[in-house]
Parts: structure tokens; C-alpha cells; sequence
């Protein structure tokens, strides 16, 4: 077999070997949650998982903790060409299939370019049949262009590396599908609809800069509004929310944290408000993140709220955020010397 290469590989090496060296398998665990005695509905949910939680830790030695990376191999490839009957009822996320598939595997170490070329131009081939004429990618052939597969899309051609996966991009069709759905009026100015005539959040505004970012398509037209859109997204609690007035979200903080990243633009928003809010969806004793405040531990809000550290990490350093401010500036006044 192959020695894995991929950014998990690195971190977790080639076979699982002992990380602690325990005198007994019981695991020391944080307390777990604290009420004022007053039991709930959330509260109930919470005591549950803390006791599963408790049970499985107790039970399980942390050095037999490994990854079946072989296992998931197996599963992930066989994925690329066979699901099963069930994802029928995901026919419109099929590039998100794709994308999920290949990151999981670039992730392992386990897929190999060099190898895969017949696999690369299949799905070249799929990717063309989903891009809409309007510009965009739909979640299948013959689909509606939408925010979402674009972007899962574009980073299955960032994961394949290929100049001939590239080539099937139409960029001015592109560009013009993601002005199409750009809000440039009213409460919701400078977000963006996640298709025409779609729901307009922080989700949709992410996936557009990523995407433009990523096809070198930014213009000035396109980020107007953009960083006061995600600023009034931001809720008291620090977190970020779909929309004004929404409860703050990990998912949406971290796809407008990681917008504003994008556009340098993170003035828009309470940084230490958010780190606060982001710190606080820890749970002490699973040690996963939840999404919102009082709901259950998660795996998918781990990745997202878990995600949000790396990128405001850069930014704690007050030296750096004065850095960010100026280059803002410098930025504005360029575009209206240029407007002038």
C-alpha cells in the first residue's frame, strides 16, 4: 500500500501508535454541565449525551484510538462510481458528493493524481454536464445554477489540480450568475441569493467570494456592500447569524468570519466578541463544539466552529489587525482615485 501523504497522514503518521501511556483505561474527564436545578427539555438532551459520552470514554483505552484509514479508503472510491439506493433523495448535492469524497481522500493521503487520470477526465466530464448555461453549477445534469454545488464543484477542480479540469470553467458566465443573484438593496444589501429568486445569507456571500477568489473573478462591483452585510449579521451573543436578526450560528460565523478573511475586510465585525462566543460553544466534557448556544454537542458544528480558530488566530495580534485596518484604507482610496 501506498504511505499516505495527505494532511491527516502528517498528523496522525502511518499506523496508529500509543499517544498516552495511561496506568488504567479510565479517562479523566471534565465536569460536565452545570443548571441553576431547573430541568428542560435541552437540559435532559444534554445529561444524555454526557452519559454516553461517559460510558464510551470510560471504556475505551486512548491509545486504541486510531483511524481506519484503509477502511475508509474503500468506502470513499467505491462512492466515486456506486452509491447506494438511498442517496437518490441527494440527487441535487451530487458535486457535493464528489467534493466530499475527494477532500476525504486528499485529506488521508490516499488519492493519487498521478493515478487517476481516467478518473480526473470522468469527472471533468460530470462536472461540464452540471455547469448551467446561465453560468454556475447546478447539483446535477440539467440542473438550476446554485451557490452551493458552484462551490463544492470549484474545489473538486482545486483538489484535481488540473488545467484540463479548469478549462470546463466558464469565468464570464460565471461571473455574471453570481452578480445575478447579488442583493443591491434593502436589509440584506451586499448578500447574496444562494440561486435566482433563492434565500439570501451568510452561506451564499462565503461560498461567492470563495469562488471568485478562487477563479480570480473579485471586482470591486462584485464585494460592494459585502462587509456591512456580514456586520449586521453579528448578533449581542458575538456569533454571526444567517441574516439581521437571526440567532448566531456556527456555520454562519464561520462562513462570514472566513468572507470578510477573504475580502480583508474583518473590521466589519466585533472580533473578541466572536472568539468569545466561538470559545464558549466548546462543551467541557465531550470536547466537541456545539452550533448554537444550549444545543447538543456536534461532529459537523466541530468543523465549523472549529474552523473559525485558524482564521481569527492570525488576527488576536493587535499589531496585525492594525495592519488589516490600514490596508482596507489603502484599498478604498484606490478605488476612488480610480472612480475619479
Amino acid at each position: 500500500m501506498r504511505k499516505p501523504t495527505g494532511k491527516a497522514a502528517k498528523m496522525l503518521g502511518d499506523a496508529p501508535p500509543p499517544i498516552f501511556n495511561p496506568v488504567e483505561t479510565k479517562v479523566e474527564l471534565f465536569p460536565g454541565m452545570k443548571t441553576d436545578g431547573l430541568e428542560t427539555r435541552s437540559s435532559m438532551d444534554q445529561a444524555e449525551i454526557e452519559r454516553l459520552c461517559t460510558e464510551l470514554l470510560d471504556s475505551c483505552a486512548p491509545e486504541r484510538a486510531h483511524l481506519f484509514r484503509e477502511l475508509h479508503q474503500s468506502y470513499l472510491v467505491r462512492g466515486l462510481t456506486n452509491l447506494p439506493s438511498g442517496y437518490a433523495s441527494l440527487d441535487a448535492s451530487r458535486p457535493w458528493i464528489l467534493f466530499w469524497i475527494l477532500h476525504s481522500l486528499e485529506l488521508l493521503g490516499l488519492f493519487d493524481r498521478r493515478h487517476s487520470e481516467a478518473d480526473a477526465r470522468r469527472i471533468y466530464a460530470f462536472l461540464d454536464r452540471c455547469q448551467a448555461s446561465t453560468g454556475g453549477f447546478g447539483g446535477g445534469p440539467g440542473q438550476i445554477a446554485h451557490l452551493a454545488p458552484t462551490y463544492a464543484a470549484t474545489m473538486s477542480l482545486v483538489i484535481l489540480g488540473s488545467e484540463a479540469g479548469w478549462k470546463i470553467v466558464d469565468r464570464q458566465r460565471m461571473y455574471n450568475f453570481l452578480m445575478s443573484v447579488k442583493r443591491k438593496e434593502g436589509l440584506l444589501k451586499g448578500g447574496f441569493a444562494v440561486t435566482v429568486g433563492g434565500e439570501v445569507d451568510t452561506r451564499g456571500t462565503y461560498i461567492t467570494l470563495a469562488v471568485a477568489s478562487i477563479l480570480n473573478i473579485v471586482t470591486p462591483e462584485l464585494v460592494e456592500g459585502v462587509a456591512e452585510f456580514v456586520g449586521r449579521n453579528q448578533t449581542y451573543e458575538g456569533g454571526i447569524g444567517a441574516e439581521p436578526g437571526n440567532e448566531a450560528h456556527g456555520g454562519y460565523t464561520y462562513c462570514g468570519l472566513a468572507a470578510l478573511r477573504i475580502i480583508n475586510r474583518t473590521d466589519a465585525v466585533d472580533l473578541d466578541a466572536l472568539l468569545r462566543w466561538a470559545t464558549q460553544r466548546q462543551m467541557s466534557l465531550e470536547g466537541g463544539f456545539q452550533g448554537r448556544t444550549n444545543k447538543l454537542v456536534d461532529s459537523c458544528y466541530s468543523w465549523w466552529v472549529g474552523g473559525i480558530f485558524p482564521l481569527i488566530q492570525p488576527l488576536l495580534n493587535p499589531m496585525q489587525r492594525l495592519t488589516a485596518s490600514d490596508k482596507t484604507e489603502t484599498n478604498t482610496s484606490t478605488e476612488t482615485e480610480t472612480e475619479t
